[in-house]
Order: structure tokens, then sequence, then C-alpha cells
């Protein structure tokens, strides 16, 4: 079981961490710190790390009002849940319950109010290619559990 996070790993360039899929990991994220991305105003929770045979990643991403997020890197196939506040890319603004699926391999964002939002990396299956967006507040668009 992992308990803490090693506050140096940086999101994207981070080597194996909670990588066995054979065993059991919790995560509690109230107990893992907060680290720098590089980027003004925006942290992150690592919690997972796989870097074979692809790059992949998964963290809690925290992005103080007016932070910018800008990463170019074609391996990384980006999915995010926003838990609060709001994030907006060039496709749209995305509130508080929005899933957004981008397989197209950049991540450019911001966030005017500031938002924390669960970040999936380079997960998406190579046979379910399509771009989603989600309003999961909406009983129309989502069935919950």
């Amino acid at each position: 079981m992992t308990d803490k996070a090693d506050d140096t790993l940086d999101p994207i360039e981070a080597g194996d961490y909670n990588a066995d899929f054979s065993t059991r990991v919790v995560i509690r994220p109230k107990d893992f710190s907060w680290a720098e991305t590089g980027m003004p105003g925006v942290e992150y929770k690592l919690f997972e790390a796989c870097c074979q045979p692809y790059p992949r990643r998964t963290l809690l991403l925290r992005c103080q009002p007016g932070s910018v997020i800008d990463v170019q890197d074609a391996r990384l196939e980006v999915e995010f849940f926003v838990l609060d506040g709001q994030i907006t890319d060039d496709q749209g603004a995305y509130p508080v319950g929005t899933y957004v699926r981008n397989p197209d391999g950049s991540a450019h964002a911001h966030s005017e109010m500031g938002c924390t939002v669960f970040v999936k990396l380079s997960q998406i299956h190579e046979d379910d290619q399509q771009h989603r967006i989600i309003d999961t507040r909406r009983e129309s668009r989502w069935l919950p559990g």
C-alpha cells in the first residue's frame, strides 16, 4: 500500500510509480503534498506513473486563478474530470462535473477562476479515439453508477 507521494516526481517525466498492477494501492489524496509543475500557479499530486509501453500518468491538478497549462507532447492523450472551479481550452469552458477526453496529444488550457481536475494521461484505448465532452450534471447525458 502506498500512502505518500514523492514530491520530487515530475508529472510528465516521472519514472514508474505505483505501476505494478498486481499490487493493491490505496490512494488518499489528502496524504499527498502538492508539488510544483513548473507552470506558474499549477500544482499536482501524482498518483500513478508508468513508462512502458507508453508514458501513462494519473494525477490531481490544481490551478490557481489565472493560471495557464501548456503541455506539448504528442504522446499524451488527455482525459480529465473537473472537481471544482472551471477550466477552459480551445474547445470550450468546462465547469465542475464535466468529463473531457482529448486524444489529440496536446493540453492547452487556462483557468480564470481556478480549478481542481482529476487527470489521466495516455490511458485512452487505441480503438476509442473519439473526442468526448460529458456534462455529468445533466441526467440526459449521464447515467450514474
